[in-house]
């Protein structure tokens, strides 16, 4: 189970725990920069899922430049955020330090299982587990926060960017 912390004592990690929560509910891409193998970013979208600690899964091929990328150096940094947002009015977003990791066995049985609770229509695609494994070259990887920060206007106010960390417990 993740830990959050807040380096501002006004804060409540309960605070930023639900807004953060709040960020990842209210959107299904994100965008993920890893490092290439020059040292170099390279950016990606996905759509993601996530369970409660909060760690994110993206279903990914290994094979694709960030697949790549992650199994090099599993350093990312995640971006989640509405495309549709306007400025002026209530933003909401989170930047997320995460550490990345291919999940195999019973830990990619419940990402798929999470996953598949957020967007259904994978199961046309691997009615199950063992389908994915054998069916599909795509592979789930959780993203563990180390870190980030959250604009979430309406939860602490205009151009408020509230900083926390994270650590195993």
């Amino acid at each position: 189970m993740l830990e959050l912390t807040s380096p501002d004592p006004g804060v409540s990690v309960e605070r930023i725990a639900r807004s953060l929560t709040r960020v990842l509910n209210s959107n299904s891409l994100c965008s993920i920069a890893t490092i290439d193998e020059r040292g170099g970013p390279y950016i990606n979208t996905c759509f993601y899922s996530f369970n409660d600690d909060p760690t994110i899964f993206v279903f990914t091929s290994p094979g694709t430049k960030h697949g790549r990328n992650l199994e090099r150096n599993r350093t990312c940094a995640v971006n989640v955020f509405s495309s549709s947002s306007i400025m002026g009015e209530d933003l909401l977003g989170a930047q997320i330090h995460c550490s990345a990791v291919q999940l195999m066995a019973a830990q990619g049985l419940a990402a798929f299982q999470n996953y598949c609770s957020r967007f259904p229509t994978l199961l046309t695609w691997a009615n199950s587990w063992d389908a994915v494994l054998k069916g599909l070259q795509s592979r789930f990887y959780a993203l563990t926060p180390v870190s980030g920060k959250i604009l979430d206007e309406v939860e602490f106010g205009k151009e408020m960017y509230i900083e926390f960390s994270c650590f195993n417990s």
